[in-house]
């Protein structure tokens, strides 16, 4: 493999600098990368990028404000006393998207406001759930979204409070990418067509645009960046995890595999589901132990899609230890997710519910029906936010409407009382931030549950 660490720094973006403040190889020395990727591309739009893939390849044919690295710093970040937070961002000069025009700080505006924007229907409009005026952009005042361009390239955006996340995660992510107006505009399929698609990264799509088995990307040669980039070739080729295993030491890059090609080549993570501990039902532990064990954690995969696999713990699996070894072979599993022992584990729970108080024909009934609406897998229980303490009325509205129609959004979509729910948003934020700093002071995860 020719250049591996230069290609993989390339390929998974572990490099955090400004695209748009000023920054070899000899260009006649090609260089190809041939890289495995499990999902599918359907799309190269990032507001509607979901799948593992699609984002990868997103990730190359644009570029954010940052990448993941500490080169630069061409931001400022200034906190008002109302706790909103403001940065301002100075753009390069010299970025172009791929039609020649220059890539500007109404660019961002637009992606970002269109992300938000309902006629979007994005599935990644909470991404900027933190900016100033998202509640109401998100009912449709997409102006009200606090983001703005003073000049072509000042770029300034007001959170509603501190975020520490915002720059290493939102302004780095797939899915806040810019995208030009003049692209997106009267073509739907801007984002699959070798005619419209227009991109600010330092890849371009070439080759059969029809064939959504493999992809291939070529450097841009009118890329700011271009003589530092990697491989002047990235060839993808799309397959499900079986065919991506086997593919294992014929390619450069496997991502999405199982074991150790998970750990060269992919990204491994693990969701996590929060139990409101502030309401009086999730205070008790053996409730919280209860709809632990009830949680048919394979069934959530399989309807997440075919990249993810049931978590049995907080490291998942492809993590190696300093040694070279698997992680979670080497410590074992915390989670049983043992299908044949569900029904055990469900009665588990009821034994749990009983010690805490209460009955069969009451929260253990509950429970236990909660367990069959996620097995039964047609459609995701909404009601599961009256477990974690949503007034009823929200969960109702939520349900009736279709996710629609709602007041406001913050933790979850309000339909009843707003003003109270705000509240308690606020209230909880404060609890968030109260845990981060104590986090970032050294507070181990066993302190910050006390």
């Amino acid at each position: 493999m020719r250049n591996w660490r230069r290609a993989a720094a390339l390929l998974l973006a572990l490099c955090m600098t400004l695209l748009l403040a000023a920054c070899g190889e000899d260009p006649n020395d090609e260089e190809k990368l041939s890289v495995v990727m499990t999902g599918a591309v359907r799309t190269m739009d990032p507001a509607q990028a979901v799948t593992p893939a699609e984002r990868t390849v997103v990730k190359h044919v644009f570029e954010n404000l940052m990448r993941p690295s500490a080169e630069a710093r061409s931001y400022t970040e200034e906190t008002a006393l109302d706790g909103t937070v403001t940065y301002t961002f100075q753009l390069r000069t010299d970025a172009k998207w791929s039609d020649g025009s220059a890539v500007t700080a109404g660019d961002f505006v637009y992606a970002w406001r269109r992300l938000v924007d309902p006629e979007t229907n994005s599935p990644n409009a909470d991404a900027l759930a933190m900016v100033a005026g998202y509640d109401k952009a998100v009912l449709g005042d997409t102006e009200a979204l606090q983001v703005s361009a003073p000049d072509d390239h000042t770029l300034v955006v007001v959170l509603s409070g501190s975020y520490p996340s915002f720059i290493e995660s939102t302004c780095t992510s797939a899915v806040t990418m810019p995208v030009q107006e003049k692209a997106v505009t009267g073509h739907d399929n801007w984002s699959v067509s070798s005619l419209w698609f227009v991109g600010n990264g330092a890849y371009e799509r070439t080759g059969d645009w029809s064939d959504s088995t493999r992809l291939t990307l070529h450097t841009r040669a009118a890329y700011y960046d271009v003589k530092r980039l990697g491989p002047d070739r990235i060839d993808i080729q799309l397959k499900d995890r079986q065919a991506a295993d086997a593919s294992a030491g014929k390619v450069d890059i496997v991502i999405g595999a199982g074991g150790e090609d998970a750990q060269q080549g992919g990204d491994p993570t693990v969701g996590i589901l929060l139990l409101n501990q502030m309401a009086t039902s999730m205070s008790r532990s053996e409730l919280r132990r209860a709809l632990s064990l009830v949680i048919d954690r394979n069934a959530v995969a399989g309807a997440m899609g075919q990249d993810y696999t049931a978590a049995e713990g907080l490291v998942p699996y492809g993590i190696l230890t300093a040694s070279g070894e698997e992680f979670r072979v080497v410590n074992g599993t915390r989670i049983d997710n043992d299908p044949d022992k569900y029904e055990e584990r469900c009665q588990g729970a009821l034994a749990l519910l009983r010690q805490a108080g209460y009955g069969d024909e009451s929260c253990a009934r509950c429970v236990a029906r909660l367990a069959c609406r996620f097995r039964e897998g047609k459609e995701f229980p909404h009601e599961v936010g009256l477990f974690l303490s949503y007034p009823p009325e929200d969960v109702k509205g939520f349900i009736n409407h279709r996710a629609g129609g709602f007041k406001c959004a913050g933790l979850w979509k309000v339909y009843g009382d707003e003003e109270r729910a705000k509240e308690l948003f606020r209230q909880y934020k404060r609890c968030t931030d109260r845990c981060c700093a104590l986090w970032r002071a050294g507070s181990g995860l066993a302190q910050l549950a006390v």
